[in-house]
């Protein structure tokens, strides 16, 4: 009797039917059991008073492990979570504080999240400085100088965390003179800022107000140069006498003013000195006659004017002279 063996053919869509159910069948299990994430969660502070506390040092984040289904954590966005310290009660010192993470539905999968973290809150103080004026740059016009500059008000406030304040040595405002303007009334605004003794700004102090109105005033730029002083003889000396010459002391002074108005200038006369009847040589302190916008180092001069007959003995008659300067 002999046996024969008889193959039965695959059932192929029975085979992948049955995979495919698994893998769904496992999909399904795997998404109802509990699983783990860890994020990292910003952390931002609220309550605190900020006209009496300045927050120094508040963790930039905190780690969060959330457990839940896979579709529940899925879910989740990290960018959409935010941890809050609450400094309702803040004071200053290094000192432990509240904190929350939000939204609530992520409040309901936390597994492990601090309850506390360390805020180090300084107080907030302030002091009153006086303002330093101080100009940059170059005026447009080379013709005018800076006359005076001043600040309105001429005092601030600092106020800030309490280190900083600790470090300013003074408030200054700069003026730029390349925005001066020669005949302008009207002040300029200004921004202030508050510096230590290396002139470094504190990024917290803040300066009340904010702007300052300060005030330029330019004059014409000054050059010197030394005049000859020319008397100014009026009148005629008495009957039979005559000038022969005069002596100026000191014959030169120093002026003062604008180049282009000094360029011109090479003398400068005395005011009128009346010889009307005079016989005889003469000493005057005289007033030196300023021109329009010449500043003078001295403002009198003695002038000894020589009075003689006008025949000399032997018929010979004096020519004037005076000092090699002829006269006017």
């Amino acid at each position: 009797m002999s046996l024969s063996t008889e193959r039965r053919p695959i059932n192929w869509t029975l085979l992948v039917s049955s995979f495919v159910i698994s893998v769904l069948l496992w999909m399904f299990v795997g998404a109802q059991t509990s699983q783990f994430r860890t994020i990292s969660v910003d952390v931002r502070s609220q309550g605190a008073d900020s006209d009496r506390f300045f927050v120094r040092k508040i963790p930039e984040s905190v780690s969060a492990t959330l457990r839940g289904t896979q579709s529940q954590l899925a879910a989740v966005s990290p960018q959409s979570v935010q941890a809050y310290v609450d400094l309702s009660g803040a004071k200053p010192g290094r000192n432990e504080y509240p904190i929350r993470i939000f939204p609530e539905q992520v409040q309901q999968l936390l597994s492990d999240f601090p309850r506390t973290v360390m805020v180090d809150i300084e107080p907030i103080v302030q002091r009153d400085l006086a303002v330093t004026v101080e100009s940059s740059g170059e005026l447009t016009d080379s013709n005018f100088v800076l006359n005076d500059i001043s600040a309105k008000p001429s005092r601030v406030l600092v106020k800030g965390p309490k280190s900083e304040i600790d470090q300013i040595e003074k408030v200054r405002a700069v003026l730029p003179l390349g925005q001066v303007e020669m005949d302008r009334v009207a002040p300029y605004p200004i921004d202030v800022v508050a510096l230590t003794r290396d002139n470094r700004p504190m990024q917290y102090v803040r300066c009340i107000p904010l702007q300052i109105n300060v005030t330029a005033s330019t004059v014409v730029a000054s050059v010197e140069k030394e005049a000859f002083v020319i008397p100014k003889l009026v009148g005629a000396a008495a009957s039979g006498f005559q000038v022969l010459d005069y002596l100026v002391d000191p014959p030169r002074v120093t002026v003062s003013g604008s180049s282009s108005l000094l360029a011109k200038l090479t003398t400068l006369a005395t005011e009128p000195i009346d010889v009307s009847g005079l016989s005889g040589t003469t000493t005057l302190e005289v007033a030196i006659n300023p021109q329009m916008g010449v500043r003078l180092r001295r403002k009198t001069v003695k002038v000894t004017i020589r009075i003689e007959p006008k025949t000399l003995p032997g018929g010979v008659t004096p020519s004037p002279i005076n000092n090699g300067i002829q006269t006017p």
